[in-house]
């Protein structure tokens, strides 16, 4: 094999293999950038899961008021009649 053939054979293993080690630690740099997004996500989620519960506990109380009772109570016939007019 001629030599010049050969030495550029070499150069481009060589550049072949340093691009090999480049884009193995971008991916692993890309995965770990990944795993903070999926940890970030899992924060989010639980802190949204806890605020939902809350929501739900404090309308659940809302509902047991008398105030709301009576309010929903005299608000009735309004609400059927808003539904038959809707119906028209």
């Amino acid at each position: 094999m001629d030599p010049s053939v050969e030495a550029e054979l070499r150069l481009q293993l060589m550049q072949l293999r340093d691009h090999a080690i480049g884009t193995t630690a971008q991916v692993g740099e890309l995965r770990a950038r990944l795993r903070e997004k999926e940890a970030e996500l899992e924060k989010k989620n639980a802190r949204i899961a806890r605020l939902r519960k809350d929501f739900e506990q404090q309308e659940t109380r809302m509902r047991a008021t008398m105030t709301w009772r009576i309010g929903n109570f005299i608000m009735l016939p309004i609400r059927i009649l808003r539904r038959l007019l809707r119906g028209s």
